[in-house]
């Protein structure tokens, strides 16, 4: 759930053409090269570095009990390759699944993972 202060300073940042906002948790996927996340942004970058695709990326505040939203849509994280995301700066907890059907349990659990402002974190999963 986005509270104002969340909505805010998204509309503060006015995202630019080259990010395509995604829904919950005021993550982002950047698809545009270069750039590290500065003022109000940080990054989530993704190396899978598996046998398994991830069809799944899933994050929540660390004080939020729900995933909520996929963040890959229809999109995949293949073996080897690499996907950053911009979010608000704070707690996160990510979830990547490895299972298309997500029922199998397949999956990697990242906790508790704090991104300051202006900050990059690289989470490798495989």
């Amino acid at each position: 759930m986005r509270t104002p202060r969340l909505r805010s300073a998204l509309a503060v940042l006015g995202l630019a053409a080259t990010l395509v906002p995604l829904q919950g948790c005021g993550l982002t996927q950047r698809y545009a090269s270069g750039g590290s996340g500065g003022g109000g942004r940080a990054t989530l970058v993704v190396v899978n570095r598996g046998s398994q695709s991830v069809y799944s990326l899933q994050a929540s505040s660390c004080s939020d009990s729900n995933w909520g939203a996929d963040h890959l849509g229809s999109s995949v994280i293949r073996p080897g390759a690499t996907k950053s995301f911009t979010l608000t700066p704070g707690c996160w907890d990510f979830r990547a699944d490895y299972d298309s059907n997500h029922s199998n349990g397949n999956e990697r659990i990242q906790r508790n993972v704090r991104i300051g402002a202006g900050s990059s974190w690289t989470w490798t999963v495989g």
